[in-house]
């Protein structure tokens, strides 16, 4: 039986097509904040945590595909030497997301011009099946009374915390430049 890969891109329009990027920093937040403590995640219904899990899982799939790979612009080093940085380079107006909230937060220089950086470095971090697994059961203790701390569940939190920011900041770098530029 012959296996369609899906594409990556499509993936990441349709992560961002459900979901604003300043929402989905509010959601990595809220949910990593309700893990570590012994209350529900309350932002919402556990539907939309849920929903968000599926979503992070496929955008993750995504980076995978396109991990190894080299983005179709490449920016050079010059176009942040200037006194302010084109907001085209992380901003499409059409989204409806202000400057400030499209601004990548937690992108190194070398990665803000060059967002596959991030992707191969998420996946050195972890494969893609302890992504899945890992994520997962930060959802799951999101949504119960337990916490992750209290279970002395062995997960770096801060640092996954940190790579899953930089991913949905670095999809949306690709977003920008490559998908929403066609």
């Amino acid at each position: 039986k012959h296996t369609v890969m899906p594409d990556p891109h499509a993936l990441i329009q349709d992560f961002f097509s459900a979901v604003s990027l300043p929402h989905y920093r509010k959601y990595v937040s809220s949910s990593f904040r309700a893990a570590i403590s012994t209350h529900y995640w309350k932002r919402e219904d556990p539907g939309s945590l849920l929903y968000f899990q599926k979503k992070m899982d496929d955008l993750m799939d995504a980076a995978k595909l396109l991990a190894g790979r080299k983005p179709k612009t490449l920016l050079s080093p010059e176009v942040l030497e200037q006194d302010t940085v084109d907001p085209a380079l992380y901003l499409d107006k059409r989204l409806g997301n202000k400057q400030w909230e499209a601004f990548p937060r937690t992108l190194s220089k070398n990665e803000f011009l060059n967002p596959y950086l991030v992707f191969d470095r998420f996946f050195r971090y972890r494969s893609l099946k302890q992504w899945h697994n890992d994520f997962r059961e930060i959802i799951f203790y999101a949504l119960s009374p337990h916490s992750c701390t209290e279970d002395l569940v062995e997960l770096d939190l801060l640092k996954i915390n940190r790579f899953l920011f930089k991913l949905i900041e670095a999809a949306h770098l690709v977003l920008v430049r490559e998908i929403s530029a066609r």
